[in-house]
């Protein structure tokens, strides 16, 4: 009956559709636990209103239903209920798997039935269920936050089904239901819901459904926090601000200073100072991790995440995602994502150095980070296909976009700068995408090497490309970075080594423990009880990361830290001052 009443609820404010662009409007009523000392939001009652497609016997509505091994919401079609100017319109899906091992599901008419009118509504509930599969894949599910401030985050893309369209761009109205909440709340309780879109009760927005809906987070609850606080006015336009429920492992003072001096160096750099960023914060099972949405970005973290994660770290990842705003290929394809990541950890750093908002230390210190990522992954001689092929399979697969699309991009700094004398380098070219991405031009691969055969030759473009793609070991030239000072030196250094077979997270159970390691030497056994660890994915970030691993042995548990790194030395570069070297 709840569900019914905020069913009927929202469709009393339903604007009409625009005359110029087709219309989504999107219905978000908190469904609350009335058993909890304070209400908590654990579902939501959704309705989604929009044009038909031209061709009424094609597909409605689409949704995604997993990215890797990231489960999403996958409704069946029972679960939606749907209907149009004659009435109910009953629906079937059917399952499909592209190219990219992402399964789609698309929902359309039954057979005989075909929409009628203008307009189709389609209503159902989103009720993440405890235990749904998170595996090795992006943070996009829909989540429920524990403890007493109880709430849902998550990405569109996990729990939204959509309208089957191309790249067209829409109107988008979020509106958050919340009005048949405000007599049941306790004194002083106050439920608010807010998306990467904006805050309030009803927000609008105009783009591509692909990333205004499910590119963008969405978090509600009756214990939802704000960095600035929810007294303070934040600028739609232009401002940074932080979303929470809970407590969270780090003062927000300081970092909350810094991440606006990064994020907005990263906006100014790609010419888009006015955007606005907005950062999620959810708990998980394990570790610290992230993932990148529209204008925003969901930074999950597990009890004790402060110990392994220090808030320089989080201030790079944040200015990371940041980047994701602006490196962005058209069509989207598994084959680029070395550019998506690379030119992330690239700018990440360079844009808040260029811009004055980190010091020169702290620029040397995150490009040797990243250098040193590369070389000590043991992934530098793997073919890209291959890469590609297992990419879930393995952190230090996932991790090789990132690292190698990094330092070919600091080989492609140095061929530009070498061949124009200096007057140009790889924000030119990385500029110049972005701008053809905004004009909807074909972004990929080719592309990139057509920009960079015009400063370089395309001989030379495909070449370094080919070398990248082979896995020959890339080293930037020694002047890479001389506009900084800076040299490129060879200094070998201790490659990556859990010590122990990575399934053993999966597991629970410490297997496959190699002898001699320093996992071992720390007092690993294999049949250890694994009780929690730090997160392996950025062990090897820097050379300075130690890894632990808490086992419960004979009823008793241990914690073991030790540097994940082998005995054996690999083939590193890295910058120092210029002066320096003799």
């Amino acid at each position: 009956m709840f569900s019914r009443i905020l069913f009927l609820l929202s469709l009393t404010a339903l604007p009409a559709p625009s005359r110029s662009l087709p219309h989504l409007h999107i219905s978000l009523a908190p469904i609350l636990n009335a058993t909890s000392l304070v209400p908590s939001v654990t579902a939501l009652n959704i309705t989604l209103t929009f044009p038909p497609p031209p061709d009424r016997s094609s597909p409605l509505l689409t949704l995604l239903l997993n990215s890797g091994a990231t489960q999403t919401l996958q409704y069946p079609s029972t679960a939606l209920h749907a209907s149009d100017a004659a009435g109910a319109l009953p629906l079937t899906h059917a399952d499909e798997t592209p190219a990219n091992g992402n399964a789609l599901r698309y929902y359309r008419p039954a057979p005989g039935r075909q929409p009628a009118g203008d307009r189709v509504t389609v209503q159902f509930v989103a009720d993440p269920p405890e235990g749904l599969s998170r595996g090795n894949g992006p943070r996009i599910d829909l989540r429920r936050e524990s403890g007493p401030e109880a709430g849902l985050v998550g990405m569109g893309e996990g729990f939204l089904p959509r309208p089957v369209v191309g790249d067209e761009e829409w109107e988008v109205t979020v509106r958050w239901e919340l009005e048949a909440l405000s007599s049941p709340l306790p004194e002083g309780v106050v439920v608010r819901g807010v998306s990467s879109l904006g805050e309030g009760q009803e927000v609008n927005a105009t783009g591509v459904l692909g990333r205004v809906v499910a590119r963008s987070y969405f978090a509600v609850g009756a214990g939802l926090r704000r960095w600035p606080s929810w007294e303070e006015a934040v600028e739609e336009t232009r401002e940074v601000a932080m979303y929470w429920m809970g407590e969270l492992p780090w003062e927000l003072g300081e970092l909350g200073a810094s991440v606006v001096k990064s994020t907005g160096a990263v906006k100014a750099f790609f010419g888009e100072a006015d955007d606005p960023f907005r950062v999620f914060w959810r708990r998980g099972e394990a570790g610290y991790g992230g993932a990148g949405g529209h204008h925003s970005f969901l930074l999950e973290f597990a009890e004790g995440v402060e110990e392994e994660f220090s808030a320089e770290a989080l201030q790079n990842l944040i200015s990371h995602e940041s980047v994701h705003e602006y490196a962005l290929i058209n069509p989207a394809r598994q084959y680029d994502v070395w550019y998506r990541e690379g030119v992330a950890v690239y700018y990440a750093v360079m844009a808040p150095f260029l811009a004055g908002a980190v010091d020169r230390e702290y620029f040397v210190r995150w490009m040797n980070n990243n250098a040193q990522a590369y070389y000590t992954g043991g992934t530098t001689g793997l073919d890209w296909q291959y890469v590609l092929d297992n990419y879930w399979s393995g952190t230090q697969l996932v991790k090789t976009s990132y690292f190698r699309g990094f330092i070919y991009l600091a080989q492609v700094q140095g061929l530009i700068s070498q061949s124009t004398n200096g007057t140009n380098g790889l924000d030119d070219v990385v500029i110049e995408l972005y701008q053809q991405f905004k004009a909807r031009e074909t972004v990929q691969s080719e592309q990139f090497l057509e920009v960079l055969g015009g400063y370089i030759g395309s001989a030379a473009a495909e070449s370094s490309f080919e070398d990248m793609k082979r896995g020959k070991l890339i080293v930037p030239s020694a002047g890479s970075l001389g506009m900084f000072g800076l040299k490129m030196v060879r200094r070998d250094v201790e490659g990556i080594e859990l010590g122990f077979s990575e399934s053993s997270f999966g597991r629970g159970v410490v297997v496959g423990l190699v002898p001699g390691s320093r996992a071992e030497q720390a007092g690993l056994r294999d049949g250890d009880e694994i009780v929690r660890f730090w997160v392996f994915s950025t062990a090897g970030d820097s050379l300075d990361n130690k890894m632990k691993v808490v086992v419960r042995r004979e009823g008793q548990e241990i914690p073991v830290i030790y540097w994940p790194r082998s005995y054996e030395r690999v083939e590193n570069y890295e910058w120092v001052d210029g002066d320096k070297v003799e």
